[in-house]
């Protein structure tokens, strides 16, 4: 297994202000040049564990993302 000690990440929340739910959309993929863009030549990562700070978690598919639902 691979690991880095560099991370990055975008983090789009939806929901009311009242609301107790959120959602947090993204992707890990190899940035290979550093730019913060996914681009052609870099493919996501399957098996990534992300987890937020109160300590849920998910585990990314085939294509970088995870998707429920």
């Amino acid at each position: 297994p691979l690991t880095s000690n560099t991370a990055q990440a975008r983090v789009r929340v939806s929901g009311g202000v009242f609301s107790t739910q959120g959602f947090a959309v993204g992707k890990v993929w190899a940035d290979c040049n550093r730019n913060g863009l996914q681009e052609d030549g870099e493919s996501g990562l399957a098996g990534v564990r992300v987890m937020t700070a109160r300590g849920l978690a998910a585990t990314t598919d085939q294509i970088g993302e995870r998707r429920v639902g």
